[in-house]
């Protein structure tokens, strides 16, 4: 287990590494231009308030724009922090919680628009137990982020949306239980 962890890790890392070089073109463009993290953040914050409005109105395709231009945002604010050579600090946390609140937005939207039924309620119930997990786990636990992916099938067909998101949430709570008792317990004893 703790190979699998440790390779989690290093996969993490490298893709990080990846990601800054794909988008370096537009990081330099923002520091050039003195543009700091946090407006980008909010940025992308603003894309996905709209798109949760754009989703409300039932407009799939304008929902989709704002949310992939709200993707973009969000992927360069990390890699322009990393590219100014400072910490992430309390932006990391405010990102989250920004990235957290469009999700959980969309969510309940697609609960109050699908009739209010359970089954549309899973995704959110699951989704806000796996992120409040993590959050109080954040440098310890590894997790699958599904939530592009969870977007663009929400444009074409809510069923097969809500389910992806229940079958990525149920595996993250599985990851989180067997990395808690099967890699914690040996790391105390070690």
């Amino acid at each position: 287990m703790e190979k699998f962890y440790t390779f989690c890790r290093e996969t993490e890392k490298k893709l990080k590494m990846f990601k800054d070089r794909v988008v370096l073109f537009p990081v330099k463009f923002f520091d050039l231009l003195h543009i700091r993290p946090f407006y980008v953040s909010l940025t992308a914050l603003i894309f996905g308030f709209l798109s949760v409005y754009f989703l409300v109105l039932g407009r799939n395709y304008l929902f989709l724009l704002m949310i992939l231009l709200k993707t973009l945002f969000d992927s360069l604010d990390g890699p322009l922090v990393r590219y100014k050579g400072k910490e992430y600090g309390q932006g990391f946390w405010l990102d989250y919680g920004f990235d957290r609140t469009i999700t959980v937005s969309i969510l309940f939207s697609v609960f109050l628009l699908q009739g209010k039924t359970f089954f549309y309620l899973l995704p959110l119930l699951t989704y806000v137990i796996v992120h409040l997990i993590y959050a109080f786990n954040i440098k310890r636990l590894i997790m699958i982020y599904t939530d592009t992916l969870y977007y663009i099938f929400l444009t074409f067909n809510v069923f097969y949306a809500s389910s992806l998101s229940i079958v990525a949430n149920i595996l993250n709570l599985l990851l989180f239980v067997l990395y808690l008792s099967v890699f914690l317990p040996r790391k105390k004893h070690s």
